[in-house]
C-alpha cells in the first residue's frame, strides 16, 4: 500500500468552511497559502483535495482557493505547494516528558507533526512554587510548541511536608490541598504517579480529598494508575473512578501488562464505557507499540524502591529480595523482555548484561544497577 507524506499544519482546521469562496477584505496580505493538499481536518470527515488560506496564523479558508495571477505576486506572503501530501493538524501528545528551559525548541515533537504536549506526568511535575513561576519562565524564553501544564501529586506531597508518608497530619495534608488550590489556576490539572514514590503512599480517602479540589476548579485528574498488571487493573481503574465522582478523570498510556490481548482489551474498554453511561467523565490514551519505558525500580518491590530502603533490603531481606526480583522479572517476559536504555547498557537486555557478566540477573540487579541505576524499555504487553 502506497503512503502518502503526511504534511501537518501547525494550527486548527476546525470551524473551516470548505467549498466557499474566501471571504477577505479587499487589501488582506494573505501570511501562507498552502495548496494542492489531501486535508484531514481532524473532526472524522473523509479527506478532501483542498487549499487552505492563512492570515495571521489564523485558518481562513479551506476550499479551492482561485486566486489570479496577481494577488499570488502581490498578496500572498508565502505559498506552499504540497501536491501528494496528507495535510492535518499538528497532533495533541497526551503524554509527554521533556524540559522547555533546557531545550525550548521542542524540535524532537515538532519532527513528528506534534504540536501540543502535556507536562507534569506521572504524579511529578517542577519543584518550583508556585508552579507559575516556571511557566513565566518558560513563557519568557520561548517553546516550539503549545503546553499544557499539570501540577503533579507527588511534587505537591513533598512540598507540603508528606513526603513518603502514608498517613499525612492534618495541617501537611491541607497544606497540599492549598498548594493543590493555588496551582490548578493556570494548569489544566493534577496528575497522578501511583505505581512511583511517593504517590504509591497515597491511600484512597487522601486522592479522592484532592480530587475534590480538582473538580472544584473544573481541572482534571490524569493518572498513572496504582498498578497496570493485569490481575490489578480492574482495581486500579475502581479507584481512578472513585475520584471520578468528583472530578473529570483520565487514564495515562491505558495498558494491561502482560494481558491476553483484544479480547481482554475489550473488557477493560467496556468498564470505561459502563463508567461513562453512569456519568463519570472518564477517558484514556494509549501508545501504538508493544513496549512500556520508565525506570528500572518498577520491578522492585515497594519496600526496596528508594536508595534507603533498597541499602536496608541488600543486606537484611536480599535472599527474599532476589527472590521477588526472579519472579516479578520472569512474569513479565523475562530478562530478555527488558531493554536497557541507560549507560553502558544501553541497548542491551538485562539477560545480555547477565551472560556478559556471568551473573544471575537478580544478582545484576541488586548488585550492579539497583533501583534508580537504569531506564529500560519492557516488551510486556
Amino acid at each position: 500500500m502506497n503512503k502518502a507524506p503526511v504534511f501537518v499544519l501547525f494550527a486548527l482546521l476546525a470551524g473551516c468552511q470548505p467549498d466557499a469562496e474566501p471571504f477577505l477584505p479587499e487589501h488582506a496580505t494573505i501570511d501562507l497559502l498552502i495548496e494542492n493538499g489531501r486535508v484531514l481536518d481532524g473532526l472524522g470527515n473523509d479527506a478532501m483535495d483542498a487549499d487552505i488560506v492563512i492570515v495571521e496564523e489564523q485558518i481562513v479558508f479551506v476550499g479551492s482557493a482561485a486566486f489570479s495571477q496577481a494577488d499570488r505576486a502581490e498578496r500572498i506572503a508565502r505559498i506552499i505547494d504540497v501536491e501528494g501530501r496528507v495535510v492535518a493538524p499538528g497532533f495533541i501528545d497526551l503524554h509527554a516528558h521533556g524540559d522547555p528551559l533546557a531545550t525550548p525548541e521542542m524540535e524532537n515533537f515538532l519532527a513528528m507533526g506534534v504540536t501540543t504536549i502535556t507536562l507534569g506526568q506521572d504524579g511529578s511535575s517542577p519543584d518550583v512554587q508556585p508552579l507559575s513561576d516556571w511557566l513565566a519562565d518558560v513563557a519568557a524564553g520561548g517553546i516550539g510548541t503549545n503546553l499544557a501544564m499539570f501540577v503533579g501529586h507527588g511534587t505537591l506531597r513533598n512540598q507540603s511536608g508528606i513526603g513518603m508518608s502514608d498517613e499525612p497530619d492534618p495541617e501537611s495534608m491541607q497544606r497540599m490541598l492549598d498548594l493543590l488550590d493555588e496551582s490548578l489556576d493556570y494548569t489544566f490539572g493534577m496528575s497522578t504517579g501511583l505505581e512511583y514514590n511517593p504517590g504509591l503512599n497515597a491511600d484512597t480517602s487522601e486522592l479522592r480529598a484532592l480530587a475534590a479540589v480538582v473538580g472544584e476548579n473544573d481541572r482534571m485528574i490524569m493518572s498513572h494508575l496504582r498498578n497496570e498488571d493485569d490481575h490489578a487493573l480492574e482495581a486500579s481503574i475502581a479507584e481512578l473512578l472513585e475520584q471520578g465522582d468528583d472530578a473529570r478523570v483520565h487514564i495515562s498510556h491505558l495498558k494491561s501488562v502482560y494481558g491476553s490481548g483484544a479480547a481482554r482489551a475489550e473488557e477493560i474498554l467496556g468498564i470505561l464505557d459502563d463508567a461513562r453511561t453512569n456519568g463519570i467523565s472518564i477517558t484514556a490514551e494509549i501508545y501504538p507499540y508493544s513496549a512500556s519505558y520508565t525506570g528500572i525500580g518498577i520491578v522492585f518491590p515497594v519496600w526496596a524502591k528508594t536508595q534507603e530502603q533498597f541499602d536496608v533490603a541488600k543486606v537484611e531481606r536480599r535472599e527474599e529480595l532476589a527472590e521477588y526480583l526472579r519472579n516479578r522479572v520472569n512474569q513479565r517476559n523475562g530478562p530478555e523482555a527488558t531493554l536497557l536504555g541507560t549507560d553502558p547498557w544501553t541497548g542491551k537486555t538485562l539477560a545480555d548484561v547477565a551472560r556478559e557478566m556471568e551473573l544471575p540477573f537478580e544478582d545484576v540487579l541488586i548488585d550492579v544497577i539497583g533501583p534508580r541505576g537504569a531506564s529500560g524499555a519492557y516488551f510486556v504487553m
